[in-house]
């Protein structure tokens, strides 16, 4: 990789995209430094992970397998293993020019933009079961006035049905004159017995 990056640094000066002046050698350098802190901590977690793809050789290479093994014998596999996710954290920045807050900040908005994602969706849903409730509400309140309206028809019908019945009864008793009351009935029996 190194080789290639050199290379394009040549073929951009000898066709004269950059002059050597324009070129930062800070920044370049701060590259290339990440590149070779990314380079060595993935190549020695590969070799911690004990893969071994080729033979005899582990998956970092023997430059990985070599640092990780003297590494590992100071701070031990775990304490290595989190000097080597540092060491990839720190020269991340160095060869993308992507500063953590940059990440952080964006992996922020995304969780705030699913939040707010996920609160609308709740939102919405909340607000179509309460229509579905009033709609409900609505339907039970038309069908109890409709049942009222039902039991008060039946009603009348039934009063009807009951005063049709008293004036088929009180024709059928063959009077249509009134009959004496009971007190009426009383007294004339005692103005009887008086005589």
């Amino acid at each position: 990789m190194l080789p290639l990056a050199v290379l394009y640094l040549a073929a951009c000066v000898f066709l004269r995209k950059y002059t050597i002046r324009s070129i930062d050698f800070f920044t370049v350098g701060l590259s290339l430094l990440g590149f070779f802190l990314m380079f060595t901590s993935v190549c020695c977690l590969l070799s911690m992970l004990d893969l071994r793809p080729y033979g005899s050789y582990s998956a970092g290479g023997v430059f990985g397998a070599a640092i990780a093994s003297w590494v590992s014998g100071m701070m031990g596999t775990v304490g290595a293993s989190l000097l080597f996710i540092l060491i990839f954290a720190i020269g991340l920045p160095f060869l993308t020019g992507i500063s953590w807050t940059v990440i952080a900040d964006k992996t922020g908005g995304l969780v705030c933009g699913i939040f707010d994602y996920v609160s609308a969706v709740r939102e919405k849903r909340r607000k179509k079961a309460e229509e579905r409730l009033a709609q409900l509400e609505k339907e039970r309140a038309m069908l109890a006035e409709q049942e009222k309206a039902a039991a008060e028809a039946r009603m009348k019908q039934a009063r009807a049905e009951a005063e049709l019945r008293l004036k088929q009864l009180r024709q059928s008793s063959g009077s249509s004159a009134r009959r004496p009351s009971c007190r009426q009935g009383l007294r004339r029996r005692r103005q009887r017995l008086r005589r």
